[in-house]
């Protein structure tokens, strides 16, 4: 009878650490499929509001270069430039299919760009792009039109209407394990309230997407714009940094 017993008892503990041993792994099932689930519904979100970054993009770049381009009075007279300009919209609307293209693309693409709006800036306007040997512009990428962006705010905000001296200048090079991409103008500077009262479109669309790829992603950015000081202790342009 003490034998039936034990026996008994045994196999009610084994039976118990056998239901123990199955919560726990039903438990750990649960609460992996949880995160599982947390993570694909923060990528969702993350994809939703960089599309709806991306979707804000195109729009905003059409009607700048449609509008600067009327209002230059070039588009009715003016056939290569009408072409040239076809092209580069129709590049844009490429490129805002794609969260990220290689520097390489993008730089190309700002160039062509500046082509376009080089006769709104002449004359004395200079345009120089200097990457370092220590940077693969086909191998890094870049969220698309960012640099556009930069490029098309130190124009609009630094350079056009502006008399005298015009200067734009891109400067891409290694910081660490990261690329420093810069755009410099010599306008009148960065007024932070003026641009929070305005909230550019661009400057949002950059912002925005910063703050959710560091938010979700596993690879940080960094985006700040700063004045440059001259000598005398006025302002002498503003630079624009994105480190990536």
């Amino acid at each position: 009878q003490k034998n039936a017993d034990i026996y008994r008892s045994d196999l009610v503990a084994v039976g118990l650490a056998l239901a123990v041993v199955t919560l726990g792994l039903l438990l750990a099932l649960w609460v992996a499929y949880s995160r599982k689930q947390m993570l694909r519904n923060r990528i969702s979100v993350m994809q939703l509001k960089l599309t709806s970054a991306r979707n804000r993009i195109n729009p905003h770049f059409v009607f700048n270069v449609l509008n600067n381009s009327i209002a230059g009075g070039r588009v009715a007279h003016e056939t290569g430039e009408l072409l040239e300009l076809t092209r580069l919209i129709r590049t844009n609307l490429d490129m805002s299919c794609r969260m990220t293209v290689s520097l390489a693309d993008e730089l190309e693409f700002v160039r062509r760009y500046i082509d376009v709006e080089r006769p709104l800036l002449e004359p004395g306007f200079t345009f120089a792009a200097d990457v370092s040997d220590a940077v693969d512009p086909t191998a890094v990428q870049v969220p698309s039109m960012f640099l556009q962006i930069l490029v098309e705010n130190a124009i609009v905000h630094g350079l056009k209407g502006r008399d005298g001296d015009k200067r734009l200048h891109i400067g891409v090079e290694r910081d660490g394990n990261a690329t420093a991409i810069s755009v410099e103008d010599n306008g009148p500077g960065f007024d932070a309230r003026s641009m929070s009262q305005r909230k550019g479109t661009g400057l949002g669309i950059i912002t925005q997407t910063v703050a959710v790829i560091n938010e979700y992603g596993s690879r940080k950015m960094r985006f700040a714009i700063r004045n440059i000081a001259a000598p005398d202790g006025t302002i002498a342009g503003c630079v624009s940094t994105l480190l990536i």
